[in-house]
């Protein structure tokens, strides 16, 4: 058996799609971060069974609340941003079948303003992938923000990608990013970090270079600078608001 696990928050705009393709799952599984909107509504016309969370800044802590009481033994992690094509879901279904790793790493493919982008900030999601398709037991998620599944054993890697569909407008990219560098900034002054004006000079500067030339973001064309821009943007308010609560 296989458990979809989806983490949302006021996504009633994107999730229909998203659940549209998980047909092949034998459970679906949404962790309700505290939606206002209809987005538990939609889900569960789906047939999707819901789990009400407020810790909207541990991303983790709702993955592991969704694996924990998922019925299967095998539990695919996924956003309401995100698609599952047919081959995946075909593929998924093969691997759990006859598995030859308790984990398995899926790469990832972001439609961004028209484009598929293959370099800078998405590269290593889209060339190495991330572990989202796990066996219970398997590991464990951590990081309260961005956060990684640890597998105790070498994953596998499964051939089909899935299709990311976050950011189709500016507006909506740039109020994410500002959302999420709170979020970001919280979890580092938690943690003790500080910052320096230097630092907020430096690094998102650094990053733009990184991402953009060292990461080859501009082979993705005019997205591929936009994106490069706006995540280093990203760095500067995340320093920002983590110097501001250190004055």
């Amino acid at each position: 058996m296989l458990t979809v696990v989806i983490i949302a928050k006021n996504e009633a705009n994107k999730i229909s799609k998203c659940l549209d393709a998980l047909t092949f799952a034998d459970e679906i599984l949404l962790v309700n971060n505290g939606s206002t909107d209809k987005t538990a509504k939609i889900a569960s016309e789906f047939n999707a069974n819901i789990i009400d969370i407020n810790s909207e800044t541990n991303f983790s802590k709702m993955r592991e609340v969704g694996l924990k009481n998922a019925k299967s033994k095998w539990v695919l992690f996924i956003d309401a941003d995100e698609i599952v094509s047919t081959d995946l879901a075909k593929e998924v279904k093969s691997v759990i079948c006859n598995p030859r790793f308790s984990s398995y790493l899926i790469r990832r493919q972001d439609h961004f303003m028209g484009r598929i982008l293959k370099y800078g900030e998405v590269s290593d999601v889209f060339n190495n992938g991330a572990v989202r398709l796990v066996k219970k037991g398997s590991g464990k998620w951590n990081g309260a923000i961005h956060e990684v599944f640890i597998a105790y054993r070498k994953p596998g890697k499964i051939n089909a990608v899935l299709d990311h569909y976050s950011h189709q407008t500016l507006k909506e990219f740039v109020k994410k990013v500002n959302l999420y560098s709170n979020y970001r900034a919280k979890e580092l002054h938690d943690k003790g970090m500080r910052t320096s004006w230097l630092e907020l000079i430096f690094i998102p500067l650094f990053k733009f270079f990184y991402t953009y030339f060292y990461k080859q973001g501009f082979r993705d064309g005019a997205q591929g600078f936009i994106y490069s821009f706006i995540m280093s943007f990203h760095s500067f308010l995340v320093k920002s608001k983590l110097y501001n609560m250190s004055v």
